[in-house]
């Protein structure tokens, strides 16, 4: 299997208790999967950072072949301001399983 792309699915900001604006980018991750079937299987990335340059990033395995379901644990993510730090303890939570 190959990364084939990622497509941006929003944005949170805040500012941290030293000041810091900080950007949260949340991206829904393809991966072609090469069986007869041919489905793409569908992850997620968070990106952390500030207006000037990216601190840290974050990516699930796949996680689902549904793109519905990985948008919706995506906007819950975003809801709970999920960094790349906690992004694989908060998506195992949700979904129950071992990421």
């Amino acid at each position: 299997m190959k990364w084939k792309q990622k497509r941006f699915m929003g944005e949170r900001r805040f500012t941290s208790s030293e000041g810091v604006d900080v950007h949260l980018n949340y991206y829904l991750t393809e991966k072609e999967n090469f069986s007869p079937e041919g489905e793409i299987l569908y992850g997620i990335r968070v990106e952390k950072g500030t207006a000037e340059k990216m601190e840290e990033a974050e990516q699930t395995p796949p996680l689902s072949a549904s793109r519905e379901e990985a948008e919706e644990l995506i906007a819950r993510l975003m809801d709970g301001l999920v960094t790349p730090v906690s992004l694989l303890y908060m998506v195992d939570d949700l979904m129950g399983r071992g990421v």
